[in-house]
């Protein structure tokens, strides 16, 4: 104990400044008024928002007001300063009366990365943007094109790579495309299909591993015909696109979620149409899984693909509650806690039988498969006509936020959101706060965890789901917007060293005024998330 508080004491006296007073940010502390960064006429959809390193956040969106769903970006500071002209900068002027889906990543250095289809040249391709923190276009103007020839193409993928290479994934008929890219924007080597003979296969996400290799997960039907079951496989290729993961059932992949039978012989269960969920890298040379199906028992489930290609979890997915018959488990939402290995799944949950009741749920799983928070997960929402979609979780202090769109009416409703303790209870007095209030259209729920754990959303707010690209933050004491700078410790409204010195103080007796993170316990990650706060600034 002596010679960790030593180290800490070292540490702070290597890291006193002087701060200057800070002023309020522009994330809103009205859930009636939340930050509204792109307003321009018609409307502006499927936002997306990515945490850089220096804290501050891109925000990604399709802009309709001159027609073509233009493609634009806003950096907002870590306390929700727009960065950037209002209403963000042109990515890229394009002319579709229509979208598919397209990613935003940022890389080491804090730039973005935008991939999107793109008809600038008469053809619709596939281009990859980087932008620069201060906005400037870093490559060329229109950004790297890195497909070709006339088949459709949808739903473009990134990963950066620990070697700092960028592979770009895209859905191309009847398979998917790779092609990576430098640094600075330069092919290396060929396009590459991953494809499999008989069948359609779609891109769901691309994700870094480790010595530059990459993880890929995709759709699969169990046939050719168009309207069979479908099921998720996964992939692990090295740097030169070699699979790394044992083949399953005359696949070349592993199979997260397949038919039943051997060797998977017969239809069972199915995803979504239309649904190509996300995954996450485990930091050790797997990934982490989480899906719901619509067909079976129709339910959510989570898996753990290590290193070799092994499963963590039973066949076809550990399900996320004990058995639960006739309830429908949909909206997976997942996170994954790397420093504890446990994985967070939030879901939607109604009666199979008349599908009038729905209830937020969310549950947590160790790396040992045991569901820590009960047979029945922790319930967020009780049971009520209102719907609840696009679920959305955020590990925090070995629990996690949830937040959802909770229904009003057929056509509008609010945002909820509540943070879970790591015991499964939940965090704040009230349970849910409204992060939106605002009874309107929504659509398109994204949501990112800052480098001082705030949740921070984004999602498009309007008639029909169709209209302006909204912004809010939620604090872990389950407050909005930045009415107070969280590490300024003795409220003078400055920020100094003697917030510092006091928040030193406190640590050392132990004091729950140190429990920076408000996980229940006082110990050296307080320490170190008020030193990113502080740092920061507010």
């Amino acid at each position: 104990m002596t010679r960790r508080t030593c180290s800490l004491v070292s540490l702070a006296a290597t890291f006193v400044l002087i701060a200057a007073p800070v002023a309020l940010a522009q994330f809103s502390s009205d859930p009636a008024v939340n930050f509204d960064i792109a307003d321009r006429a018609s409307e502006q959809v499927q936002p997306k928002i990515r945490l850089a390193p220096d804290g501050s956040f891109f925000v990604s969106w399709f802009d309709n007001a001159a027609g073509g769903y233009d493609v634009y970006l806003q950096h907002l500071s870590a306390s929700g300063n727009e960065l950037w002209p209002h209403n963000g900068i042109l990515v890229a002027d394009r002319s579709f009366s229509s979208t598919v889906d397209y990613d935003l990543r940022v890389d080491a250095g804090g730039n973005a990365l935008v991939a999107f289809n793109d008809d600038r040249s008469g053809m619709s391709q596939i281009t990859v943007a980087k932008v620069a923190p201060d906005g400037s276009m870093q490559w060329t103007a229109a950004g790297v094109t890195v497909s070709s020839g006339t088949v459709f193409k949808a739903n473009p993928r990134l990963a950066v790579l620990s070697d700092a290479d960028i592979m770009v994934g895209w859905s191309e008929s009847p398979g998917f495309k790779l092609q990576k890219l430098d640094p600075a924007g330069v092919p290396v080597g060929a396009t590459q299909t991953i494809s499999e003979s008989g069948r359609t296969i779609s891109l769901c996400d691309l994700q870094p591993s480790d010595n530059g290799s990459f993880i890929a997960l995709w759709v699969r039907p169990f046939n050719t015909s168009g309207q069979s079951n479908k099921y998720l496989y996964t992939q692990k290729y090295d740097a030169g696109y070699a699979p790394l993961w044992p083949v399953t059932a005359g696949a070349a992949a592993v199979v997260v979620y397949g038919p039943t039978g051997a060797p998977y012989g017969a239809q069972g269960g199915s995803v979504q149409n239309g649904y190509f969920p996300p995954f996450f890298p485990d930091g050790a040379g797997g990934a982490i899984y989480g899906w719901y199906e619509n067909a079976g028992p129709r339910t959510s489930y989570v898996q753990h693909v290590l290193a070799d290609g092994s499963q963590a979890f039973q066949l076809n997915g550990l399900p996320v509650t004990g058995a639960t018959p006739n309830l429908i488990k949909v909206s997976a939402g997942l996170s994954y806690d790397a420093s504890t290995g446990d994985i967070l799944l939030g879901w939607s949950q109604t009666d199979s039988a008349t599908q009038s009741q729905y209830a937020l749920l969310a549950q947590k799983i160790t790396s040992a498969g045991v569901l820590a928070w009960g047979a029945g997960g922790t319930q967020v929402l009780a049971p009520s006509l209102n719907q609840n979609s696009f679920c959305r979780t955020i590990e925090y202090g070995g629990g996690c936020y949830i937040v959802s769109f909770d229904a009003r009416s057929a056509t509008t409703g609010v945002v909820v959101a509540a943070r879970i303790a790591s015991a499964g209870t939940l965090a704040w007095p009230g349970g849910t706060l409204l992060a939106s209030s605002r009874n309107t259209g929504k659509a398109r729920l994204d949501v990112a965890r800052s480098a001082t754990g705030q949740a921070v959303l984004a999602w498009t707010d309007g008639p029909g789901g169709l209209g302006d690209v909204l912004v809010q933050d939620v604090n872990p004491d389950g407050t909005l917007g930045n009415p107070a700078c969280t590490p300024d410790i003795n409220h003078d409204g400055l920020l100094n060293s003697q917030d510092f010195f006091d928040f030193l103080t406190a640590f050392f007796a132990g004091s729950p005024s140190a429990d920076f993170n408000h996980n229940g316990a006082v110990n050296s990650q307080d320490f170190f998330d008020f030193l990113t706060a502080f740092f920061a600034g507010c």
